[in-house]
């Protein structure tokens, strides 16, 4: 099932990629969270925010930068779904 996921992150559809990057989530699996990592500059928004939130539930500190990225680059953007595109459990200080 993790090869299939990982290769739906492929998709042309940002749909299927983004589907791919939650089911990746919920499983856990440490061994996604290169594919996501790489997620996290999708051209898609949606994408980008379901991989966040899947690194978040996987909880693996080898993601720790790549997240710090994405927020550095949601806060340069003005983002104003800050907030919402932050992975699952992270809460600002």
């Amino acid at each position: 099932m993790l090869w299939f996921r990982l290769q739906q992150l492929r998709s042309l559809e940002w749909k299927v990629r983004s589907q791919a990057a939650e089911k990746l989530g919920e499983s856990k699996d440490p061994r996604a969270v290169e594919a996501l990592v790489k997620a996290l500059k999708d051209k898609d928004r949606n994408v980008r925010e379901a991989a966040a939130g899947s690194l978040g539930r996987i909880g693996d500190a080898s993601a720790v930068d790549a997240l710090l990225e994405f927020v550095a680059v949601l806060l340069a953007t003005n983002s104003t779904n800050f907030t919402k595109s932050l992975p699952f459990g992270c809460h600002l200080v």
